[in-house]
This record gives structure tokens, C-alpha cells and sequence, in this order.
């Protein structure tokens, strides 16, 4: 498989859910609110979430928007200046594999959430 095929396979970041502008703002005590603008088909969301960390807020927001999404697995690799997060996941009875990649590891597990509800349809 080529790098192209892989990333056509496991990296949809062109379906119907995308994920624009993406804020954290520490609250202290270890929590945070974050923001996004996700859109999902043509209608662009503002959403939001008060939470312990940015996956946790992502899953929040999915779900706010009816996109459920579970993670099964998670695995994080950081190649160089890339970060890498596969992971395993399930909405409904489906279950796939994906991957997100960014600068960071937070934007590659964001990336790859948004991969996994591309792949299985939310």
C-alpha cells in the first residue's frame, strides 16, 4: 500500500465532519475549556466543553452534535516533528482503524477522532 492509499484508508480528514479553529483555556485544578468550530456537512458548529483534557472535550462535542464516537485503543508516536495517534474505534457495530497525524500530539488524536467518525459515520 502506498503512503496515498494509507492515508485515504485510515486519515479522513475530508468527509463530512471537519474540524476547524480548535482554543483551550486553563481553568486550574487540571481543567480546561475548549472550543471548536467543527463542521458537519455544510452547517458549520461552534461548540464547547469544560473538561479534563482535549480528547475528552472532543468527545463531548461530537456527541453534542450526535456523532458518537468510542475509542478502543490509542496509540501515540512521535516521528521527528510529527506526531502520530492511531486509534481504534467504534461507533454503533462498527469498528475501524484510524490515524490522524499534526505538530502535535494533541492535534494528531483530535485529527484521528475526527478520522474515526469520517470512517464509521457517527
Amino acid at each position: 500500500m502506498t503512503w496515498a492509499e494509507f492515508e485515504s484508508t485510515y486519515c479522513s480528514q475530508h468527509g463530512p465532519v471537519r474540524l476547524g479553529g480548535w482554543t483551550a483555556t486553563a481553568l486550574g485544578a487540571g481543567r480546561s475549556a475548549f472550543e471548536a468550530t467543527i463542521a458537519v456537512g455544510d452547517t458549520i458548529h461552534t461548540a464547547s466543553a469544560t473538561t479534563c483534557g482535549p480528547i475528552a472535550a472532543m468527545t463531548a462535542m461530537l456527541y453534542d452534535l450526535g456523532l458518537n464516537i468510542e475509542i478502543l485503543s490509542f496509540h501515540r508516536y512521535e516521528l521527528g516533528e510529527m506526531s502520530a495517534t492511531f486509534l481504534l474505534c467504534r461507533s454503533g457495530d462498527r469498528t475501524a482503524w484510524v490515524m490522524g497525524t499534526g505538530e502535535t500530539g494533541n492535534e494528531s488524536s483530535l485529527r484521528g477522532m475526527i478520522a474515526g467518525i469520517n470512517k464509521l459515520g457517527g
